[in-house]
């Protein structure tokens, strides 16, 4: 009988940890796909920055528009595009956090994007 019991917890344990993987994949996975969307616009921007002559608050405003529609957390205050001839550097700098089941984790992320490294 105790056997029996025993391998029952053992099989709940791993049923709980597994459960957890799941969910912290679930929960983590989308906001960091969604991150490098992000960044992939901010090298975009700064690529083509000479090219389409956008000024700086333009930039910044797409790049709003897109955090907001992947759901990231920024302000227009947190994205910072520096202007200069033939491109531009684009930064931004923000906390997302996740709601896991039992806790609530703060992913801090630190981007930059600029006409040199621009792909």
């Amino acid at each position: 009988m105790r056997e029996q019991g025993s391998a029952t917890i053992k099989t709940l344990i791993a049923l709980v940890v597994v459960a957890a993987v799941i969910v912290g994949v679930v929960k983590v996975v989308p906001v960091y796909v969604n991150v490098y969307e992000f960044e992939d616009a901010m090298r975009q921007q700064a690529k083509f920055a000479g090219v389409e002559r956008k000024d700086a608050n333009a930039i910044r405003e797409e790049l709003y528009l897109k955090a907001q529609s992947l759901k990231l957390p920024i302000t227009r205050d947190q994205i910072e595009v520096s202007r200069r001839s033939g491109g531009a550097t684009i930064s931004a700098r923000f906390t997302v956090p996740v709601d896991f089941i039992v806790l609530q984790r703060d992913f801090n992320f630190n981007l930059s994007a600029d006409t040199s490294t621009a792909y």
